[in-house]
């Protein structure tokens, strides 16, 4: 599955996760929601360990996004 694919899966299940989660890290990988963590580097853990260098989105659990500038 594609990028595209893992962020519009987050966008269907997202008003879930803010309800059960906010402000947590969701691992989503091949269309699938593998688990949610507590901070990034959890995520980033677990998606090394379980699937290399396949491409994963870790995803900050927020009503709004941050807008960041630089």
């Amino acid at each position: 599955m594609s990028l595209e694919s893992d962020l519009e899966f987050y966008e269907k299940i997202k008003q879930d996760l803010l309800g059960t989660a906010p402000g947590q890290w969701a691992l989503i990988h091949n269309g699938e929601l593998v688990d949610v963590y507590p901070s990034y580097q959890a995520a980033y853990d677990t998606a090394a360990a379980q699937f290399g260098s396949a491409q994963v989105l870790i995803k900050e659990i927020l009503a709004e996004e941050k807008v960041e500038r630089i």
